[in-house]
C-alpha cells in the first residue's frame, strides 16, 4: 500500500509481492487456456476434422483455435517472466521511487537531488485494443522520464546534449492505492518550478 513517511513527508513507491499476483494469475489462467485452444486445433488438424467439402471453410475451423492458442501462449509466457521478477523484488531493488526533502530515489537507492533535475514528463499509457489479454485496468499504468543535467549519473541515459533522461516506470500498483500519491508527486515538481509535461503512450503488457 502506498505510504507516506510523517517524519519527512516522503512519498513512496516500494513494490510488494501482493502487486505482481494478479499478473501471475492471469498468466496461468493464459497460458491454461492456450494449452487447449492450441491442443485443440492441433487435433482437429492431425485428424482432418471437421469433414467440411470446402477445404477453406476447414482451415479456419481449424486454425482459429490454434492461433488463439499460441497467441495466448506468447502472452502468457511474456507476462509471467515479468511477474516473476516483480514478485521476487527486494531490498533496494523494491524501491521504484521515493520522493522527499533530498529529491528522488530510484531503483538502488539512488538519489537524484532536487538541483540537478531539469524537466519531468509524467506517461500515462493506454491501452484500447479489443482484446486486452495481461491489461489491468486497475492499475497505475505511469512512468516518469526525469530530465537531469548531470549526465554520468549512473542511473541515467545520456542524451547527447549534456543532459540525461532517467525512465522511472511505476506499473503493477493499485491505482486505487497510489493515484494520489502519483499525483503528489506531481504536485512536488510543481512546488519546484519544475517544469512537467504529459505523454500517453499506447502499452499493450
Amino acid at each position: 500500500m502506498a505510504q507516506n513517511n510523517p517524519d519527512s513527508n516522503a512519498i513512496r513507491f516500494i513494490s510488494e509481492p501482493g502487486h505482481h499476483r494478479p499478473r501471475i494469475r492471469r498468466c496461468l489462467l493464459l497460458l491454461g487456456g492456450g494449452v487447449i485452444l492450441a491442443g485443440v486445433g492441433t487435433f482437429l488438424i492431425a485428424n482432418g476434422l471437421p469433414d467440411y467439402s470446402v477445404r477453406r471453410a476447414q482451415l479456419t475451423v481449424q486454425l482459429i483455435p490454434l492461433a488463439l492458442g499460441v497467441f495466448s501462449l506468447i502472452f502468457g509466457v511474456v507476462g509471467l517472466i515479468s511477474g516473476l521478477m516483480g514478485f521476487a523484488r527486494s531490498g533496494s531493488a523494491a524501491t521504484d521511487l521515493i520522493v522527499d526533502r533530498d529529491g528522488l530515489t530510484i531503483r538502488d537507492r539512488r538519489l537524484l537531488p532536487w538541483a540537478t533535475i531539469k524537466e519531468v514528463t509524467s506517461i500515462e499509457y493506454v491501452n484500447e485494443a479489443k482484446i486486452q489479454l495481461l491489461w489491468d485496468k486497475s492499475e497505475l499504468h505511469r512512468a516518469l522520464l526525469v530530465k537531469v543535467v548531470n549526465a554520468s549519473n549512473p542511473a541515467s541515459e545520456d542524451i547527447g546534449t549534456g543532459e540525461s533522461q532517467v525512465k522511472v516506470s511505476l506499473l503493477r500498483y493499485p491505482a486505487r492505492d497510489y493515484a494520489k500519491n502519483y499525483q503528489a508527486v506531481l504536485d512536488q515538481f510543481s512546488r519546484r518550478k519544475i517544469v512537467v509535461k504529459h505523454e500517453k503512450k499506447w502499452k499493450q503488457t
